[in-house]
């Protein structure tokens, strides 16, 4: 995953360099008499690994613009990187708001911030000046066409400790 301008701009460079080596190795190949198909074998790492940084950096594109979506906690993570990097603050500036050094910042987005606390993923939140909305169904609700507002209204109704121990679907929705 892309999470720095710097990345950013590598990732460009490299996608360009991977371009014009494929178009390199495919007639180099051609020349030496290896038919279309037995060329596209031969390529085909190169072509995959282009596929995939080409994504990645369509992924860090949508991200700076606002445009990403998390489903569940697991995926906390991800929108963390991408509030900041949509909310155009460095590493750097995101360490100097949460008092701690750019290495931290950078390790908890290279584990796409595995194992913090929600405690940690709320300061970064406020740090970055986002805010987080959580809406949480009862199961069964979505595959009963019961609307979010519908589980909202039944669960208040049975007061705080009515999901307490259930298992529920979160959606997370993010702006910065």
């Amino acid at each position: 995953m892309i999470r720095t301008d710097a990345e950013y701009e590598a990732a460009l460079a490299q996608v360009q360099a991977n371009k014009e080596a494929r178009q390199r190795h495919e007639n180099e190949l051609g020349a030496a008499g290896l038919s279309a198909s037995q060329v596209s074998a031969a390529i085909g790492v190169i072509a995959s690994f282009q596929g995939q940084l080409e994504e990645e950096v369509a992924l860090y594109e949508q991200m700076r613009n606002g445009k990403f979506d998390v489903t569940n906690l697991r995926h906390l993570g991800h929108a963390l990187i991408g509030l900041r990097i949509s909310s155009r603050i460095t590493q750097r500036e995101l360490a100097a708001k949460l008092q701690v050094h750019e290495s931290q910042v950078s390790r908890w987005e290279r584990s796409e911030y595995h194992g913090v606390s929600f405690e940690r993923a709320q300061s970064v939140i406020d740090a970055i000046g986002a805010h987080i909305n959580v809406n949480v169904a009862a199961p069964g609700a979505r595959d009963a066409g019961v609307s979010r507002a519908e589980s909202a209204q039944y669960l208040n109704k049975l007061g705080p400790d009515a999901n307490a121990g259930c298992a529920a679907n979160a959606d997370l929705a993010l702006a910065a």
